[in-house]
């Protein structure tokens, strides 16, 4: 029995306990690719889509995936995409697994295809990221952000800074998971399923300024799925013009997570906002934090961000904020 038919049997079966995001990540590793570009490209990558990283992969009987063929699979992988490599192993082993624990594929399946020594011998250690806006390039950021043509774009990475919210989080927002009259804000995520966060001022002005052409808040109108897919080459040219350092649109959530401490805000309220799993026994069974909470936490983090990038904050939510000219030094 081929891998790719026990593969698609695998996603059948799991679709409904993974979120949508997790969902397209698994497609992805087996996709034949060809297709036409519709994002941004890289330096020096071409105008189609690559094919899934696994897909070599299936060419072999579900028997013949043994250490031996992932361990040559690795080798190949990891000289030029280290990182997607160990994410498709840990989904390769979670699908042997899978089908060791099935009658129908158990005396094909090799759980020991997948053991952890091979991807610490075949892959490179993983380095902790550190790109982040720091407190003092919060001006230039806004600044250079804000100079960006297109609206959604520019409101997205906004968003994504001042929620903390993963990056597909932010560009899957549809408008019915907004709340502007109780102010809040349903985000999909991959931990929880989904979680609910304050809608902020500065961030409420800048959804409500954005064309509804469709279902989503960030949308566009040539993306084939009719939301923003790209903003990365954007943000990079606004980091160029700023004179800043790279920060990934990840960074932005991280940033959040660091500037959120310049208010004192206790580390479970951010951990919340951002939709981290619990990391202590007392957050886990003990801490349910209500949203008035949670916002009164938020505002905070959002007013000190703006204040720090010379951004004067209207009294009046409906008015929106506007770019301080000059008086800030």
């Amino acid at each position: 029995m081929h891998w790719q038919w026990t593969w698609q049997a695998y996603l059948a079966a799991r679709a409904t306990r993974w979120s949508a995001r997790s969902l397209l990540d698994h497609q992805r590793l087996s996709d034949p690719g060809g297709r036409p570009k519709t994002r941004g490209r890289k330096p020096g990558e071409g105008d189609t889509t690559l094919p899934g990283i696994l897909l070599p992969l299936l060419r072999l009987p579900l028997a013949k995936i043994d250490a031996d063929a992932v361990r040559a699979w690795l080798k190949e992988e990891a000289a030029h995409r280290p990182t997607q490599a160990n994410n498709a192993f840990v989904r390769l082993r979670a699908f042997l697994n899978w089908c060791a624990d099935r009658p129908e594929y158990r005396d094909q399946a090799r759980t020991d295809a997948c053991l952890t020594r091979l991807a610490r011998d075949k892959l490179p250690k993983k380095s902790a990221k550190d790109d982040c806006l720091q407190r003092e390039q919060l001006p230039a950021w806004f600044a250079a952000v804000r100079q960006i043509q297109n609206p959604v774009i520019a409101a997205y990475l906004q968003t994504a800074l001042l929620t903390g919210a993963r990056r597909e989080e932010v560009a899957g927002l549809a408008w019915n998971d907004i709340d502007f009259q109780w102010k809040a804000m349903t985000i999909k995520d991959n931990v929880q399923g989904k979680r609910t966060v304050p809608l902020t001022p500065f961030v409420a002005s800048l959804l409500a300024t954005l064309p509804r052409r469709n279902e989503w808040v960030f949308s566009s109108p040539t993306a084939a799925s009719g939301r923003l897919r790209e903003s990365r080459i954007q943000h990079n040219k606004a980091l160029t013009a700023a004179g800043l350092p790279n920060v990934t649109i990840h960074g932005l959530r991280r940033s959040f997570g660091t500037l959120a401490e310049w208010v004192e805000c206790p580390a479970g309220v951010s951990a919340q906002i951002m939709g981290h799993k619990p990391s202590a026994t007392a957050e886990k069974h003990y801490r349910i934090r209500p949203l008035d909470l949670l916002r009164m936490w938020h505002t905070k983090i959002e007013a000190w961000i703006l204040d720090e990038a010379g951004i004067e904050q209207s009294t009046d939510e409906q008015a929106g904020p506007r770019l301080v000219k000059s008086g800030r030094k």
